[in-house]
């Protein structure tokens, strides 16, 4: 499990959890190797999942991205349709704010009325043709504003044991949220994301041990490898 070394102290922190707050709606993407035409693939969604995906912002192409198992291209459906009238509505008749077209497209052939994604990009094909599919599954979470300064180890500590977490900000609406919160008294806040052995991860369901002992990066990294026991 990951290991963290105590540093300075910080401001206020953001976090995640059943209290007051602004609400987020995020969404988890899943791929559905079963060749199914749009119609069937939506009504497998909403019986399985919440719906066929929403591509609404780039934190979403790339969940839907990552969300195929194996590395090769596949063509899925997504939950984008023409109307009659031309206009091209997400599922729930959500407007079309964000695009990701792939060159050439939309096509202009009346029939082809429903979008699959490639390689992230969108393709319009006639809604009777077979393809694997992308569901989303829809979670709601509160947002809280904790105007206590500490440390980010035990900010974490402190989420952990009276919410659920430190903020995971997993999507720019997620983010613009925190960002139009109000309340905040000085100009940072701590988040979930953490910078460590390399590499930054954000610390939401992945349990941290904290080391209260000064050491050099290097020891320190040693140290958390060797799966030394240490206290919060």
């Amino acid at each position: 499990m990951p290991c963290v070394v105590m540093e300075t102290a910080f401001t206020i922190i953001f976090i995640a959890g059943l209290c007051e707050g602004a609400t987020v709606l995020l969404r988890e993407h899943f791929y559905v190797k079963d060749f199914k035409n749009w119609d069937d693939a939506s009504q497998h969604c909403r019986a399985q999942y919440t719906d066929l995906s929403l591509v609404l912002t780039e934190d979403d192409v790339e969940r839907v991205m990552n969300s195929v198992p194996d590395s090769g291209t596949t063509s899925a459906w997504i939950g984008l349709k023409q109307r009659t009238d031309g206009q091209w509505r997400w599922k729930g008749d959500i407007a079309l704010d964000f695009e990701k077209w792939a060159s050439g497209e939309p096509g202009s052939d009346s029939w082809n009325d429903c979008v699959y994604a490639r390689d992230g990009l969108w393709h319009n094909k006639g809604c009777y043709e077979t393809f694997h599919f992308h569901c989303f599954k829809a979670y709601n979470r509160e947002l809280t504003l904790v105007q206590q300064k500490m440390t980010w180890e035990n900010a974490l500590v402190y989420c952990r044991s009276k919410y659920t977490d430190l903020s995971s900000l997993l999507s720019n609406y997620t983010a613009e949220k925190v960002i139009s919160s109000t309340g905040a008294t000085t100009d940072f806040v701590w988040t979930g994301l953490r910078f460590l052995m390399g590499k930054w991860f954000w610390a939401y369901k992945r349990e941290l041990t904290v080391v209260q002992e000064a050491m050099t990066w290097e020891n320190a990294l040693v140290y958390c490898r060797m799966g030394s026991s240490t206290k919060h």
